[in-house]
């Protein structure tokens, strides 16, 4: 079976095998001097079970076939080639084993995985993600460091129970973390607490320096007023004596003219209201509600009781 003709661009008649139809791959002469695939001829073979040209008939024997001279080889070399594969690539006929191998991102790779038990074929483009994903790549066990390869982690760690050991390690770990961090948080709002307690206290001693100031210049304000008023009252005082003495006066001078009067026959004149009474009907309240000079000693009397027109003076 030789190469396909699909694959290169322009190929002469005496590149053709006459059995296959294509491009040949390994080609044998036979005696008759006739050019055929090694693999057409065996299959052939196999098949009539007798070695004979398919041209001429000539029999031949499998030993004698020889392979193509160098120059018919050298031909079929330089033909150009497109990459089977698909990639795109135009090459020489000599240079596509190389770039099958090395270069073509399209061609099938083996695994690296391979020695350990992966049979996977993919392309080399998509070796790198293989290889992440592949069931038979070497990994660690991050509970215990135990080195396996992927598919048995799982029974590994089933078998020694080192991740659950490293997971109830962890809930341990964040306990005591968020342990520290509530104690720490409590230390904060405690402090946060003192520092606001002690400015509200600065804040509650200033506005009470301020209010006893303040009382103490109402205080000074008032003694200012109480002592404007003292002086005041006692100009007012003595202006008053001065007009009593002169009622007073002009009392005894009303008092002394002689008043006759049928109603007053008998009665004596009050001191104090100037009214006549009499002194068989005189009681303790008869001129309670009258303001007057006391003879005697000369004073406001404002006590009840106008028996003889004074009261009596300690």
């Amino acid at each position: 079976m030789g190469l396909l003709k699909r694959l290169f661009e322009e190929l002469p008649d005496d590149v053709i095998c006459s059995l296959c139809n294509e491009v040949f791959l390994d080609p044998r002469v036979l005696q008759c001097n006739h050019m055929f695939c090694s693999a057409c001829l065996v299959r052939r073979s196999a098949k009539l079970k007798a070695d004979i040209c398919p041209t001429c008939e000539t029999p031949y024997h499998g030993p004698s076939c020889r392979q193509a001279d160098e120059g018919f080889k050298l031909k079929l070399l330089n033909l150009n080639a497109i990459c089977n594969y698909k990639c795109g690539m135009k090459i020489k006929m000599a240079h596509l084993p190389e770039h099958l191998k090395d270069e073509c991102q399209q061609a099938p790779v083996s695994c690296p995985n391979a020695i350990k038990g992966c049979k996977k074929k993919v392309k080399r483009c998509d070796l790198n993600k293989h290889i992440d994903e592949c069931n038979f790549r070497v990994v660690t066990c991050e509970a215990c460091g135990h080195v396996t390869i992927f598919q048995d982690l799982f029974t590994h760690q089933s078998r020694k129970k080192c991740l659950e050991r490293k997971l109830k390690q962890q809930v341990i770990r964040e306990l005591r973390q968020a342990h520290h961090e509530v104690i720490n948080h409590r230390s904060n709002v405690k402090r946060d607490h003192i520092r606001l307690d002690i400015e509200q206290t600065k804040r509650v001693l200033q506005h009470a320096r301020y209010l006893q100031e303040r009382k103490h210049k109402l205080h000074q304000l008032l003694l200012s007023q109480d002592n404007n008023d003292a002086i005041n009252s006692e100009s007012e005082d003595s202006f008053f004596l001065t007009d009593l003495e002169e009622l007073k006066n002009k009392d005894k001078s009303l008092s002394s003219t002689p008043v006759h009067s049928r109603s007053t026959v008998g009665s004596q004149q009050c001191d104090r209201c100037l009214k006549h009474f009499f002194p068989g009907k005189n009681h303790g309240n008869s001129c309670r509600w009258h303001e007057g000079t006391c003879q005697f000693c000369g004073k406001v009397d404002y006590q009840p009781g106008c028996m003889s027109g004074y009261h009596e003076c300690d």
